[in-house]
């Protein structure tokens, strides 16, 4: 709660200085994973064997078609927490210098660099501990699989480092997470869909500066509500009901205004969104199928703010 008072009085001030954290900490997260990497493959602890290791719980699954794509949907939904960045990018981009160009290149680099950092990572993770080690990692909740391959590479000193990593990466996260997010509730006040106040500029600062206080608030009611894990999977869960939604309403507005905009392309239309379409849903179906607790409390949440949606709405067309 600390960190994100304080991260949130950093992008009040102004949006300089919370891009400046989130560079200098995402530049030193990035650099240590590349470390790991390199000390993973080349430096004398990873073994080529450990990567063909099978365990004997996957043999079991994989002869049930449909348990292996809800094991690998289930683990998606706590892998996609790692490439949110994708979307909050699109909060400010009334922010950015020729966003027709920028944004889609923004979100393009950025998704496939953070896909490389990962696949090299788990790379390194399985070159040094087998499979069986890493299970027993996550089976244990309180180890974190780094702390087990850096502690094999380097020895005890490694849990220091990875903590400090660790600590890095969260501090770095929730900056960009506060300086994005902050924009959407100032663009639904501007709309007439949140309180007026969120859609105001601070005049000194030039800064979302009210919607970033009501959201620091609520973060902090959020953190006192329970586990992170349970936070991030129920986070997912609900943005993949609106990402898909988004994909849905490029049919909708292309027939609504009679095609495609000048400014706007989709690559491979309208192949493309319809599959995203179709495994959004099918990654919510199986979501509710697999963990019915964390996506009945999702819907729940987001259903707690239709009402006051709804009011806001019909305000904004009296209004109007």
């Amino acid at each position: 709660m600390g960190l994100i008072l304080f991260l949130t009085l950093v992008n009040y001030r102004g949006l300089r200085y919370g891009s400046l954290v989130s560079r200098y900490a995402t530049s030193t997260v990035v650099a240590s994973l590349v470390v790991i990497v390199l000390l993973g493959v080349f430096g004398g602890s990873g073994k080529w064997t450990n990567i063909s290791v099978e365990l004997p719980t996957f043999q079991a699954i994989q002869g049930d078609t449909f348990g292996f794509i809800a094991v690998f949907f289930s683990a998606m939904l706590s892998a996609f927490w790692a490439y949110e960045g994708w979307i909050t990018l699109s909060f400010i981009g009334g922010e950015i210098r020729n966003p027709y160009r920028n944004l889609p290149l923004a979100i393009l680099f950025g998704m496939l660099g953070v896909i490389a950092i990962y696949l090299s990572v788990n790379f390194a993770y399985h070159l040094v501990l087998p499979a069986e080690d890493l299970v027993a990692v996550h089976e244990a909740q309180n180890k974190v699989a780094a702390i087990a391959v850096v502690e094999r590479i380097i020895g005890p000193v490694g849990t220091l480092l990875i903590a400090g990593l660790i600590i890095i990466s969260t501090f770095g996260c929730t900056n960009t997470t506060i300086l994005m997010s902050a924009r959407l509730i100032f663009k639904m006040a501007q709309n007439g869909e949140f309180f007026n106040s969120a859609g105001k500029v601070h005049p000194k600062f030039h800064t979302p500066g009210s919607a970033l206080l009501i959201q620091g608030f609520w973060c902090c009611v959020l953190v006192m509500s329970g586990s992170f894990d349970q936070l991030t999977d129920m986070l997912i869960f609900a943005s993949f009901i609106f990402y898909g939604l988004c994909a849905y309403g490029v049919f909708v507005l292309r027939k609504r205004n009679g095609g495609p905009p000048a400014t706007y392309k989709v690559p491979l239309y309208p192949v493309l969104p319809a599959l995203f379409v179709v495994f959004c849903v099918v990654l919510l179906a199986i979501t509710l199928y697999n963990r019915p607790g964390e996506s009945t409390v999702g819907i729940a949440l987001i259903l707690t703010g239709a009402p006051f949606y709804y009011f806001w709405k019909k305000r904004a067309r009296t209004q109007a």
